[in-house]
């Protein structure tokens, strides 16, 4: 007997390798009682603030690194889904109304409808609200409530979530869907659970949505809607929540917390001892947040996972840039090939605000990237849609970012301003912009100057440009004809072709320019 219990628990460990990893783990950083059941949770990107969401008492409790009390917000009626900014400026709560309350428990908006919201989440630069009401209806507004779309379901949107950038919305119904939609309404793919969906998770990159069903299951998706594993947990499931890029999934179902890694191995579970609800998880996975009911009635913040995770790794210096490095108009690209190098989320150096970023959906663009022969950094050129520049001050308002490649994997990015000009126009009509990064090949991205922002350099600072141009012979600043391709000291990242637009001389891909007009954008 002895024996053939050994082999069958060989046999157990060989199909089933997450047991053989997972470690249970039940004693809590800190447990929090509030006197409610606690439905929602949300934290923050360090893992400062926890806010809960209570239904009972029916309010928002913000809670400290050490689970202290610093405030409670009473609504008078449930409150079903809480959703904190990354930075913890901002809360949005989802009860007989949506509310939007900053780090003091202030409300500074408050969208008003005549229906009942079941799920409100916010992206994590502070942005975007995706709210869910018990009429079908799930509408994306800005955090000052202005409506950007409504799209009607088929069954009540019971949970959502955003990315970081707002431009990938996933919705949990109680019609057994995930929906999900781009930025725009657009509806990019849904999935049948068999059951209600009870919570909906997507990774701040957007890159990954985790769900969880009355049906036990515990989903893991891909930005296609490919599902990548599904765990039974055997009891429903109230919580999910998913790290930056996929890396580890939390989920809450009975009285137990799982952490599972990007493959569906279990890491850890924790058994809690009360029903457990609302989980949420820090970026790089060390923190996990859940609510607790019956006997619990409070908030429990867990140690996840040992190792942090860093988000995607730039390009090490020594290798050749891929082909996903051109611009997507270009070369046909879709949104779920996004572009590698394209900064998406960060804060500027030294401040704590988040700036005017645009994305994908704003036509924001690497067209091309130049590497020095003398090892002094790189120049870059980006796009971005002309109405995007013309919403935040026209292109002398325009300034390209970039981050340190030993930043690369800090949380949220730390991004600094490059000295820019604006150059012209590619084939899209979107503005191309240059500018010179002192770094190797990292990430960069495109930001408008507002109130709080700098303007990058000084006028009166010189930041060298090296002498870059199109293919096509059109002089940078003015169109003026063709250049001098006699200069050396500069070849591209890639070692390989992209097509016909990189020349052997090592120019920029090659995206034809108009000639300039004025940077006021006057016909």
């Amino acid at each position: 007997m002895v024996k053939k219990a050994i082999v069958l628990a060989c046999i157990v460990l060989l199909f089933c390798p997450s047991l053989a990893v997972a470690e249970e783990t039940g004693e809590p950083v800190w447990e929090t009682a509030l006197g409610s059941r606690v439905v929602s949770t949300s934290i923050t990107a360090n893992g400062d603030l926890v806010a809960a969401g209570t239904q009972g008492n029916g309010g928002v409790v913000l809670l400290d690194h050490e689970g202290k009390n610093l405030w409670n917000y009473p609504t008078g009626c449930p409150v079903f889904q809480v959703s904190a900014s990354h930075d913890g400026k901002l809360i949005a709560v989802a009860a007989d109304k949506v509310r939007v309350l900053n780090r003091n428990g202030d409300i500074i908006t408050q969208v008003e409808d005549d229906y009942y919201a079941y799920g409100a989440a916010i992206s994590g630069d502070g942005k975007y609200i995706a709210a869910g009401y018990d009429n079908n209806h799930v509408v994306l507004l800005t955090t000052e409530g202005k409506r950007r779309w409504t799209q009607v379901l088929d069954g009540d949107p019971k949970a959502l979530a955003l990315s970081s950038d707002g431009s990938v919305i996933a919705v949990g119904s109680k019609d057994a869907q995930i929906s999900v939609f781009d930025t725009q309404g657009t509806p990019l793919w849904t999935f049948d659970t068999g059951k209600a969906v009870t919570s909906i998770s997507v990774s701040p990159e957007g890159d990954y949505v985790a769900a969880g069903s009355l049906n036990y299951f515990v989903y893991f998706f891909d930005r296609n809607g490919t599902v990548l594993w599904k765990h039974n947990t055997h009891e429903r499931v109230y919580g999910v929540a998913v790290s930056s890029n996929g890396a580890y999934v939390a989920a809450a179902s009975g009285t137990t917390v799982t952490l599972f890694t990007s493959t569906g191995d279990i890491v850890r579970t924790y058994d809690i001892g009360h029903p457990v609800f609302g989980a949420a998880i820090t970026p790089d996975g060390t923190e996990i947040a859940v609510g607790t009911g019956a006997g619990g009635e409070g908030a429990v913040l867990l140690r996840g996972a040992d190792k942090t995770v860093t988000p995607e790794q730039a390009a090490p210096e020594n290798i050749s840039a891929p082909r996903e490095m051109k611009s997507m108009a270009a070369t046909g690209q879709t949104d779920q090939n996004r572009d590698t190098y394209l900064l998406r989320y960060f804060l500027l150096k030294g401040e704590d605000y988040v700036p005017e970023i645009a994305h994908e959906f704003d036509g924001a663009t690497v067209a091309g990237i130049v590497r020095q022969d003398d090892g002094t950094g790189v120049a870059v050129r980006m796009t971005v849609e002309k109405g995007w520049a013309e919403d935040h001050g026209g292109s002398e308002k325009i300034h390209l970012v970039t981050v340190a490649p030993n930043a690369i994997d800090q949380f949220p990015l730390r991004a600094e301003v490059l000295k820019t000009k604006f150059v012209g126009y590619d084939p899209e009509d979107r503005l191309v912009f240059e500018g010179y990064s002192p770094y190797p090949v990292t990430k960069y991205g495109v930001m408008a100057e507002g109130e709080e922002n700098g303007g990058g350099p000084g006028e009166d600072e010189e930041i060298p440009l090296p002498d870059l141009f199109w293919r096509e012979g059109h002089d940078n600043a003015t169109g003026d004809g063709p250049v001098d391709n006699g200069v050396s000291g500069n070849k591209t990242v890639t070692s390989e072709n992209f097509g016909d637009n990189t020349t052997g001389s090592g120019t920029f891909p090659t995206l034809p320019l108009q000639i300039p007009l004025s940077p006021s954008f006057q016909e």
